[in-house]
């Protein structure tokens, strides 16, 4: 994974998964934690993320981590 700093105040995460058999053991909760530490480290002030909405395991990931999704957008975020 990733972490581009694009701005004072952005971060980017191009993409995020982990393969099939590490799912349902925290991989993916612990890759976000670490982008959002970097973004926070880097005085982001949002998040952004986007995911297909087929993608039940990421949007549930999404929710417990704290993000909301954003009506009429398409994408989560969490202030940071």
């Amino acid at each position: 994974m990733s972490v581009e700093i694009v701005s004072l105040n952005k971060s980017l995460v191009p993409y995020v998964y982990s393969s099939p058999k590490h799912r349902n053991k925290g991989v993916g909760r612990k890759l976000m934690q670490y982008a959002i530490d970097i973004a926070i480290d880097n005085k982001a002030s949002r998040f952004q993320l986007e995911t297909d909405d087929e993608n039940a395991p990421a949007r549930n990931l999404f929710n417990n981590l704290g993000f909301k999704l954003i009506p009429g957008k398409g994408v989560y975020m969490a202030f940071l």
